[in-house]
């Protein structure tokens, strides 16, 4: 599903010089560059919503889409190390979800139990009842985090341009902006979820950060994207690079630390509303 939302940000690439030569040398027009990681992207956040939901055309529509983009790339003369990155990704995934114990979880054998679904139902009531009455609210919340993460992630990319002290304003001017829609999309989605909302948005914009500049770090000595700097100026540097990706784990375990957080609090909540006595008895049943 964070495919998805990283997808979305490859629209923002389709005036910036850099991409555009980088995929007329690949023979794209900047449309086709963007379509390409647009349509893959949003297709695995799809599947990424039914594998998490069980549905059994999860699967295949996820191992289908990134054969099928690994293919694209190859046929489109994409650098070497760009696609084993790729492969990187796509091929421990696509092992999980073809072992024995995945088929047993899209066909139901493995289903939750009697004392998981009272669980369950308990932590939906708890969470609705953390979170303000307004749908509306919760819409502008959800967009409100979404916009900062995106410009978060922004901020983060600036710092792989150059040497520290020439982008440190520019990530500055645009990550502030960020991180102050991020605390308002946590008041309008209600304050009780803090860890939760930005516990997403930090794992989403450290995921995104790090995939990006890794990528970037694969691809530099490439002739695409060495081509790509020289038409446009715009270099890249190793160490610049390096801290951006370095940045985005710091992000992405940040993000990670707060979602432990919320879980821990969920759990300590539930257990209070669900007595020891039935649980213990649902269990031995």
């Amino acid at each position: 599903m964070i495919s998805g939302v990283l997808a979305l940000a490859s629209i923002s690439l389709i005036q910036n010089p850099g991409a555009v030569a980088a995929w007329a040398a690949m023979g794209l027009s900047p449309m086709a560059g963007v379509l390409l990681t647009l349509v893959p992207g949003l297709l695995n956040a799809l599947a990424g919503y039914g594998i998490l939901k069980a549905r059994a055309w999860s699967r295949p529509l996820y191992l289908g889409v990134g054969a099928i983009s690994l293919l694209v790339n190859a046929l489109l003369s994409t650098p070497v190390s760009a696609l084993l990155f790729s492969a990187a990704i796509y091929l421990p995934i696509a092992i999980i979800l073809t072992r024995r114990s995945a088929s047993d979880y899209f066909s139901g054998k493995t289903g939750p139990t009697a004392d998981d679904m009272e669980r369950r139902r308990k932590l939906r009531a708890l969470r609705v009842s953390q979170r303000r009455k307004s749908d509306l609210s919760q819409i502008f919340g959800v967009g409100f985090a979404v916009g900062g993460g995106f410009l978060l992630s922004m901020a983060l990319l600036f710092l792989g341009f150059g040497p520290i002290g020439e982008v440190a304003i520019i990530s500055a001017f645009v990550g502030t902006p960020g991180a102050i829609a991020i605390g308002v999309g946590i008041l309008l989605w209600g304050r009780r979820r803090w860890a939760a909302v930005g516990g997403w948005t930090l794992a989403a914009v450290g995921a995104w950060t790090v995939i990006t500049g890794a990528g970037i770090l694969a691809m530099l000595d490439s002739e695409i994207w060495v081509a790509a700097q020289a038409s446009t100026g715009q270099t890249f540097d190793s160490g610049a690079l390096a801290l951006m990706t370095a940045t985005g784990v710091v992000c992405g375990l940040l993000g990670a630390g707060l979602l432990y957080i919320q879980h821990a609090s969920d759990n300590e909540a539930v257990a209070a509303l669900v007595p020891r006595d039935t649980v213990l008895v649902s269990r031995h049943a």
